[in-house]
């Protein structure tokens, strides 16, 4: 009889448990958002121009931006070189700059313009 008896709660333990832990599973399951999905809105966000240029300006450092331009530059993406080209000449220019990397900076924008212009072609 009693062997019965823990037959029988160990039976109901197992029950509860799967269900407990099938609702723990269904919460977390609807609780926790779909992260593809975020990924792609991200993603589409970040591809429009004004986002970009936001995000940009959080870098406060025209060196920086120079060395993304470069790379974007030898990627082949000239619209992306020239806004970072632009912004860090602005950044340069607002805090008193070396004159010589400031025309470093125009030389190279005028560069990523004349390839942009060429691409175009």
């Amino acid at each position: 009889m009693e062997s019965e008896k823990s037959k029988s709660s160990l039976k109901d333990l197992l029950v509860k448990s799967v269900v407990i832990l099938g609702l723990i599973y269904f919460f977390i399951k609807m609780a926790l958002p779909d992260f593809r999905s975020i990924g792609k809105s991200i993603e589409h966000s970040l591809s429009k121009p004004k986002n970009q240029i936001i995000l940009l300006s959080l870098i406060d450092n025209p060196v920086a931006l120079l060395k993304m331009a470069e790379i974007d530059i030898q990627e082949k993406k000239y619209d992306k070189a020239i806004l970072q080209i632009e912004l860090a000449i602005g950044l340069a220019e607002m805090h008193g700059g070396n004159k010589e990397f400031i025309l470093e900076l125009r030389d190279k924008l005028n560069e990523a313009k004349s390839h942009e212009y060429s691409s175009r072609k």
